[in-house]
């Protein structure tokens, strides 16, 4: 085993963006909205996450997990010495994505390959694949079901987005936004997810 993950698409060198898709989609479903950490029981998301070129260390949270910078894209100021500060709190934030999270439009115009990424991290994170292969993707954040519905519609699927009631204990929560669709393409990274498509 080379270490590499199975299913992570050829990176795409057409856009550059700012935070890896695949891990911006983790953090989007499954991350604090004001700050980079993530809760997640699947190690294999961590490793996905590293393999991008992330730091992620265990937090005292149950499932937590802190998401650090990429070390390769550190720069160097006139006297040689990197930069301070280039963890992912940090672009997240210079981004306007921390207390605010959504799929930023360079991410929604971007390769295939990446476009791909990202509903794979969103998918890992809130998605779901029952017996016969049928996704779907729920979220109370109905902008991040928007972005799902416009991933999968522009990787040629054919999604459905309806608005559904949530509750807990038998009272009404606020209302998830439910997207369904027929994927013919690995929607997920994660192995158990993936078996279900086969």
């Amino acid at each position: 085993d080379t270490g590499e993950p199975h299913f992570a698409p050829e990176r795409d060198e057409r856009d550059d963006l700012p935070v890896d898709p695949y891990v911006l989609g983790v953090w989007l479903g499954d991350g604090t909205t004001t700050s980079a950490t993530i809760t997640t029981a699947d190690q294999q998301v961590v490793e996905e996450i590293r393999w991008a070129g992330y730091v992620a260390d265990r937090t005292s949270a149950p499932y937590g997990w802190r998401v650090g910078g990429r070390p390769e894209q550190r720069l160097r100021d006139t006297a040689g010495r990197y930069a301070p500060d280039t963890g992912l709190n940090s672009v997240l934030r210079a981004e306007e994505l921390l207390g605010d999270k959504h799929v930023p439009q360079p991410y929604l115009t971007a390769g295939p390959a990446q476009r791909l990424a990202l509903l794979q991290g969103l998918m890992d994170s809130d998605g779901y694949v029952d017996e016969v292969g049928r996704c779907e993707f729920v979220s109370t954040l109905e902008h991040l079901s928007d972005a799902v519905v416009e991933l999968a519609a522009s990787l040629g699927m054919r999604p459905v987005k309806r608005k559904k009631r949530v509750t807990l204990l038998g009272v009404e929560c606020a209302p998830a936004y439910q997207v369904r669709f027929v994927p013919h393409l690995p929607v997920f990274r994660l192995q158990h997810k993936l078996d279900r498509l086969a």
